[in-house]
């Protein structure tokens, strides 16, 4: 299994793993098959779109703003982040 940590600076934000995703493919060695990412963590998420222009990042977590908003939810009166466990934009892959 090869693995990798990603940190986030934002409350919600998109992150290119592409290049990390690609090393661990290339230290493998694996040439046929299937790769398999995983995030772990209830607040995280895989995500495949394109990374061509920073307006679709910002888009999306706009949407999913809007979609889902803050400081409505049960779990918002143990933490303050019940959203956070309905949409995680935090990887983009």
């Amino acid at each position: 299994m090869y693995a990798f940590e990603i940190s986030s600076s934002k409350r919600e934000q998109l992150i290119d793993i592409t290049t990390q995703v690609e090393k661990c493919l290339a230290e493998s060695g694996i040439e046929n098959g299937l790769l398999n990412v995983y995030a772990q963590g209830a607040t995280a998420a895989i995500m495949i779109q394109e990374n061509r222009d920073a307006s679709v990042q910002a888009d999306v977590v706009d949407l999913l703003r809007r979609l889902i908003p803050k400081g409505v939810w049960l779990h918002d009166r143990q933490d303050g982040n019940g959203d956070a466990h309905l949409y995680s934009p935090h990887i983009n892959f």
